[in-house]
């Protein structure tokens, strides 16, 4: 089965639930660079950028989401 250049670096970026766009503009490129990257294999360096990216965004979502939640049982607490 042949599979796309960079496939392991896709489905970081899906199972972290994270945009292409949002990793394109923490790395600051516009999206359609970040895509181009993604059609050859890429260079480590940039391999760690783009997984180092995704990683701080997804912990960045986590901590949004443990604060909305958090403010919604408070929330519930006080009623």
């Amino acid at each position: 089965m042949f599979l796309k250049a960079n496939e392991d670096i896709r489905r970081f970026i899906r199972a972290h639930d994270v945009k292409t766009y949002e990793v394109a503009r923490h790395l600051g490129v516009h999206e359609n660079t970040l895509l181009r990257w993604l059609r050859d294999e890429l260079p480590e360096d940039k391999r760690e950028a783009i997984k180092t990216a995704v990683a701080e965004l997804a912990e960045e979502q986590n901590r949004i989401i443990a604060s909305i939640e958090a403010d919604k049982q408070k929330g519930e607490a006080d009623a």
